[in-house]
């Protein structure tokens, strides 16, 4: 049976909405939305994910992120706006990737999984879309109704 990096991620992610107290995470994010996707993409690059990886990524998790819809942040969340929330996800996924990353001996080996239109993915590849995920839903808990 293969392990799921996803159910680390989950558990990480949690631990990484749930450290921050309310106040903190109904706070602006510091940054843009485009300035958290550039900041991920370019700490992708740095970690070696080529660049179609990246763009993949990438486009997917935009497409993700936005599903979510101003109309349904809480009060707190509401304030900063849904560009804020969606910051936050990004900020969140790239907290969590050097953790994940290092947690993994070949980031390079091959799985079968179907998702995003796709049926194998790389470890590396894997891990960025489990923290991302549990990044998503951790966001949704803390700042949608």
């Amino acid at each position: 049976m293969q392990r799921c990096p996803a159910i680390f991620g989950s558990t990480l992610g949690m631990l990484l909405f749930a450290a921050l107290d309310a106040s903190e995470a109904a706070q602006c994010s510091k940054v843009s939305y485009q300035a958290s996707k550039s900041q991920l993409s370019r700490y992708l690059s740095g970690q070696g994910y080529s660049k179609p990886q990246i763009q993949f990524l990438m486009r997917n998790a935009h497409g993700q992120v936005r599903v979510l819809q101003s109309g349904r942040l809480n009060a707190q969340a509401k304030e900063c706006g849904i560009d804020s929330a969606r910051a936050h996800v990004l900020g969140c996924t790239r907290s969590m990737m050097p953790g994940l990353l290092k947690g993994s001996n070949d980031l390079d080996a091959q799985k079968n999984h179907v998702l995003w239109g796709r049926s194998k993915f790389t470890v590396r590849e894997l891990l960025f879309i489990g923290g991302f995920y549990n990044c998503l839903g951790a966001a949704k808990e803390a700042m949608f109704r």
